[in-house]
């Protein structure tokens, strides 16, 4: 319904009161005008702490904004999480421009309030004058009435007593009441114009009041007229930010809804692969080796047979328990010593086997007897070639002279004396001998 339909009701017709000296009316109207105040500064508060929540916010937004990158995503969703932090930002930025429109808004309330006291005052300070000029004169009536009636009645009185004298035919007596009844009839005259004169000055006192009253009246009523309009102007306003702010969030988060959109997993896992692979071929599987069958088949591959007495060949085809305790084969370049132990260089607990060069039989224990001295396998130009061998087996040295091996070592062949010992040295530079059984050549 449109509110200029409505007929207004006019202050001037309806603040007023038979009480002469009530301002019943007037006073109402002040508590309109300062109710009307306190709700306006309401208003100036509730947009200023508006205006910081957007604030706040908005920069709480962008700062979100800029805080996470999804370094380690790619594809779509990568796009899709840029497109976030993109969307993110701004629509912490429109909360920052509703927050400086909001505190716009602050400012003109703050403003209209202002300009509205001014006005109020001027309109309060007038009738309040006349008001107190009202009451002035209406005090001086009523003592002027109450002096006029009180020499009305002296006068009355001095007349009846003067009355009374005449019938006791006292000339002295007579005389004095005449001159009191005529004194006082002076004073009820004189009283008379000073209470016709105190009636006068009141009316012109009412008289300038409700004039100034009925501006007042006019004056109140146009200023709550422009406060309501101003204020329902403002919170019109204050209704379309917000409205506008959430078209602009929404068209916003639109553009992100549409790069859900085109979010693929199928796409973003191809890409994944493509950038990334490691190869399509999967490792074999790890079978079970027997140690004792692998070093069997080691030491049958480099040392086929060995000669017994009986001109016959023993096959291995287990663990060998030890070597007899013999001395290692020479090595030209660098002869091992003796143990500190004082005993003779033994390879007890190696496994191998060798063809004897002068005939040597098995021992009676049922160990392969080392040969004492065989003849290099291999030519002066071949040992001057740099070689490695990868170690096969583990091997605990059994003297200081010899090496410990570890499967997977890598070792430098300094001489192959024969075929059952070897020297070479190790990554960390120690030399030594070892079984040339327990490695293999690269």
């Amino acid at each position: 319904m449109s509110t200029s339909a409505t007929r207004p009701l006019l202050f001037a017709d309806y603040f007023w009161g038979t009480d002469f000296t009530s301002f019943a009316g007037f006073e109402t109207l002040c508590t309109r005008l300062k109710q009307g105040k306190h709700t306006s500064q309401e208003l100036e508060e509730f947009l200023k702490s508006r205006a910081k929540i957007e604030e706040n916010y908005g920069r709480e937004l962008t700062k979100l904004a800029r805080q996470y990158h999804a370094k380690d995503e790619i594809g779509t969703l990568k796009a899709t999480w840029e497109e976030l932090k993109t969307e993110t930002e701004l629509v912490g930025n429109a909360h920052l421009t509703a927050a400086k429109k909001f505190i716009s808004e602050f400012e003109s309330v703050k403003e209209f309030k202002e300009r509205q006291r001014t006005e109020r005052k001027k309109s309060e300070d007038t009738v309040k004058k006349s008001q107190s000029y009202k009451k002035t004169s209406y005090d001086k009536q009523t003592r002027s009435k109450k002096s006029y009636e009180k020499s009305c009645r002296d006068s009355d009185h001095a007349d009846e007593v003067y009355q009374k004298m005449l019938n006791l035919q006292k000339q002295k007596q007579i005389d004095d009441s005449q001159k009191k009844a005529e004194s006082a009839k002076q004073n009820c005259q004189k009283c008379d114009t000073q209470y016709q004169d105190s009636v006068k000055t009141l009316d012109e006192a009412r008289v300038m009041w409700e004039r100034e009253m009925e501006i007042c009246c006019n004056a109140f009523q146009e200023l709550e007229r422009e406060r309501v309009t101003f204020l329902r102007g403002v919170l019109w306003r204050y209704s379309n930010i917000n409205s506008q702010l959430a078209v602009d969030i929404d068209d916003l988060y639109e553009k992100l809804r549409q790069q859900l959109e085109r979010c693929d997993p199928e796409a973003d896992n191809n890409t994944f692969v493509e950038s990334r692979k490691t190869g399509s071929e999967r490792p074999p599987p790890i079978e079970y080796e027997n140690f004792y069958t692998k070093l069997s088949m080691s030491l049958e591959k480099k040392v086929p047979s060995t000669s017994t007495s009986s001109g016959g060949s023993n096959k291995i085809s287990g663990p060998i328990s030890s070597f007899s305790a013999r001395e290692l084969p020479e090595i030209p370049v660098t002869p091992p010593t003796d143990r500190r132990d004082g005993s003779s260089t033994s390879s007890a607990g190696v496994y191998s086997m060798v063809e004897s060069g002068k005939g040597d039989s098995l021992t009676s224990g049922g160990d392969y007897a080392l040969v004492g001295s065989l003849p290099s396998s291999t030519s002066s130009s071949s040992r001057s070639k740099v070689r490695y061998v990868l170690v096969e087996y583990d091997y605990e040295a059994q003297g200081e002279q010899e090496l410990t091996l570890r499967v997977g070592d890598k070792i430098e062949v300094i001489d192959m004396e024969d075929e059952t010992w070897w020297k070479g040295r190790r990554a960390d530079g120690r030399e030594g001998m070892f079984p040339g059984t327990f490695v293999s050549l690269l």
